[in-house]
């Protein structure tokens, strides 16, 4: 059995205010945060429900406000708070915003908080927060990007979980990103699906993927499901070296010893 440590889970959004804060200033500023979360976690999480609880609440200057995000999917947690990480660095940069134009407005419009009393203004998670001041705004771009884009491909990862609550979905942890894909069977699927649990597999079908890192979020209208064999854990006893060996040679030992005392 392998132990290692456990990965931190990035689930915590953050608002951040510096400057002369007025209490009308900072309600507006909170309004506009809980909403951009709130549709940020109806546009990506769908019927799943992610409750946000108030984890940090500081005054003063700067005013610090957190929220952590509580759901049975820790995965679909992430991809909001990535997509709140998202907006703050296109706000940072005055870059357009990947989201439809209801999140695009409240996001310029929690942009518009600083207005001279107000410094700065820094959104983003603990993780990852971006800096957003009145020239932040000066050339922002107003057009619209997609956040996902679709195309047909191929997915390798480990099924961890197999389920039929919502939907044939069967999640494997991709090997490339190291995060979790919803795949989502047709009905008829069933007994492929159930075989998969715990296997390594390649999976082909429409892929929707992040816009910007290029990670596979979902695989749908799936055509093909193939096993891969897992490697033997001896197999590499039956290395051979790349260098024939004659009586008399230098050791392997020998020979990365003096490359090593070389330098």
């Amino acid at each position: 059995m392998l132990f290692g440590l456990t990965p931190m889970i990035n689930d915590t959004v953050k608002l951040e205010l510096r400057g002369d804060i007025q209490i009308d200033v900072f309600s507006e500023a909170v309004r506009h945060f809980s909403e951009l979360v709130v549709a940020l976690s109806k546009d990506i999480a769908g019927q799943d429900t992610i409750e946000w609880e108030l984890d940090t609440l500081e005054y003063g200057s700067p005013a610090v406000l957190t929220w952590q995000g509580h759901s049975d999917d820790v995965d679909i947690i992430e991809n909001v708070v990535g997509a709140v990480e998202t907006i703050g660095q296109k706000l940072e940069q005055g870059s357009a915003i990947p989201y439809g134009e209801q999140i695009r407005t409240i996001a310029h419009n929690l942009a518009r908080i600083p207005n001279g009393k107000i410094d700065t203004l820094l959104l983003g998670s603990s993780q990852l927060i971006s800096q957003i001041t009145s020239e932040s705004l000066s050339n922002l771009d107003t057009r619209f990007q997609p956040s996902e884009i679709n195309s047909f491909g191929q997915v390798i990862g480990i099924a961890e979980t197999v389920s039929s609550r919502q939907g044939n979905v069967v999640t494997i942890y991709d090997e490339l990103f190291e995060k979790a894909v919803r795949c989502y069977f047709q009905e008829g699927q069933e007994d492929l699906m159930r075989n998969m649990w715990g296997k390594r597999v390649v999976i082909t079908g429409n892929i929707t993927r992040d816009a910007f890192s290029g990670r596979p979020r979902t695989i749908r209208d799936i055509s093909d499901v193939r096993f891969l064999q897992e490697p033997d854990e001896d197999r590499f006893l039956s290395l051979r070296g790349v260098l024939t060996y004659q009586k008399g040679d230098e050791t392997s030992e020998t020979i990365v010893r003096r490359f090593r005392d070389a330098f």
